[in-house]
Formats: structure tokens, sequence, C-alpha cells
């Protein structure tokens, strides 16, 4: 466990620059603006998950540009030490970016409150919920191109899950007798809502099956690789 903190605290270091002051005000104003266009909290809270996946690369990069990877094996960490430790990290920064969001999403709020707008008084909604299992989902599928392949031959790729969504949403669409997968789908998904406890274990399911395949997965290319 030691090693692994060691491990989170060296990735830490070496993205710090990407999480400067700059980019701090950056999501900050983004949030409070989206708090008063969407009037919503929970609306603002997913622009912290957004911003989380597109974050996944930066320490991936950060190890590419300083040769990391063959620093490891000197500090005594595993290559399973090195995968499990950023898995963490990601899982880390993931839930300080939707917390720091959703906080500033807070504030916006209180500020449009001040200035007698209306803003929705519920937090996190289950539609939050069902847009962020989505984007993880679609993290943990990019992770094991960047272990496969160094980050500058892996960017072009992780971005085949964001062309899949697209492609697939346009297949949905398509109607057959006037009846589309698009209706079927949203059918069940209104069914699901509507009962919260089966949603919920199946959004943990299916975020658990994706978690173990994207880990071994990962485990397996990085093993492969030579520093």
């Amino acid at each position: 466990m030691s090693k692994l903190k060691c491990f989170i605290g060296l990735d830490f270091m070496a993205v710090k620059s990407y999480l400067g002051l700059k980019s701090v005000l950056i999501l900050l104003v983004c949030a409070l603006f989206s708090t008063l266009t969407s009037g919503t909290v929970s609306t603002t809270a997913g622009i912290g998950v957004i911003v989380a996946v597109i974050s996944t690369g930066y320490p991936f990069a950060v190890s590419e540009k300083a040769g990391l990877d063959s620093l490891y094996p000197t500090l005594s960490l595993s290559k399973k030490q090195v995968v499990s430790g950023r898995y963490l990290f990601i899982f880390l920064f993931d839930i300080s970016t939707v917390t720091f969001a959703y906080i500033s999403a807070a504030l916006g709020k209180l500020l449009s409150q001040i200035f007698g707008h209306n803003i929705s008084n519920y937090g996190i909604s289950w539609e939050f919920l069902a847009v962020s299992s989505a984007f993880i989902i679609i993290q943990l599928i990019q992770i094991p191109f960047y272990f496969k392949f160094s980050y500058s031959k892996a960017k072009f790729m992780t971005v085949i899950p964001f062309a899949a969504i697209f492609a697939l949403y346009g297949v949905v669409g398509i109607s057959v007798n006037g009846i589309s997968l698009e209706m079927i789908i949203m059918e069940f998904l209104s069914k699901l809502v509507e009962n919260k406890l089966m949603l919920a274990a199946v959004t943990l399911t299916v975020l658990s099956i994706t978690v173990f395949i994207s880990y071994q997965l990962s485990m397996a290319f990085y093993k492969k690789r030579e520093f």
C-alpha cells in the first residue's frame, strides 16, 4: 500500500503543472456559467466528469515525456503496482474534479439567488449519474490504449470511443416500421429510472465489469512493454 501511495504521489507531482491556478479558474468559470444558464446544479456537476475524462491522458503524457516508465523499476515499483496506482490516481482525480465542479455549482447557485435568479434546488440527479457512468466507461476504454502504446501513439485511438458513440447514436435513431432502437432503449431506461434500486444495480454491475476488463487489459498490455 505504501508503494501505491508513493506512485500516486509521483503521478500528482507529474501532472501538477496541468492543475495550476489557470486550469482551476477555467473550471470554476465554466461551472458558474453553466449553473446560471442551465438553472440546475446537477447539470453543472457533469462538467467535472467531462473534464476528468478529457484529462485522462495527462499522467501518461508526462510519463512519456519525462521517461518515468523506465524510472519506476529503480524505485522498486512493479508493473502491476504502476497499473494499479495509475487506476487509483485517475479514480481520485475523477472524484476530486467532480467534487470541485459540484461545489462551484453550489457557489453559482448561491450567487444567482443573491441576484434574484431561480436555480433548481435538487442536487445530484439520476440523469447526472447515468451520463457520468457513460463518460467513465469511455475513460475505462481509453486507459488500456495508453498502457499498450505510448501517449503520442494512443491519443488518436482514444477518440474511437467518442466516435463510436456518435455512430451508435445515428444507428439507434433509424426507424423500421415506425419503431426505432432508440424508442426501445428509452422505454427500457424509463422503466429502470422508475425502479431506482434496479438502476443502481445495473449501473454498478456494468461499471464493475468494465473496470475489471479495462484493468486486466491494461495489465496485460503494460507487462509486454519494454522500456
